[in-house]
């Protein structure tokens, strides 16, 4: 199973754009960041220190968000691994294109 682009479950996205703002920061998120992201989801906002970069990627995940944006709470241990999984298939299908650049 691969990335799901039609999927709409607002952790399946999260996580999708966790694992751009990570490409595009050009550094893994830190255990600590991690464990901040998990404890409040915006948090990513903090962390997205090159939001001018892969803008169309980003766009293209926002406009499936739900419109109130990111929860502002802790993350359950079921809606957690829906940012996974959304984050490691966004993984899985940016490799290969970073590869050709």
């Amino acid at each position: 199973m691969g990335l799901d682009k039609n999927n709409t479950n607002q952790f399946y996205l999260l996580g999708r754009f966790w694992a751009v703002v990570e490409m595009c920061n050009e550094a893994r998120f830190s255990p600590t960041q991690v464990d901040q992201l998990f404890l409040d989801p915006t948090s990513v906002w903090r962390f997205d220190l090159n939001k001018q970069r892969n803008t169309e990627l980003r766009q293209e995940i926002l406009a499936l968000a739900p419109a109130d944006g990111w929860p502002q709470r802790q993350l359950s241990p079921s809606e957690a691994s829906k940012v996974w999984v959304g984050y490691y298939h966004q993984k899985a299908y940016m490799e290969p294109k970073l590869e050709e650049i």
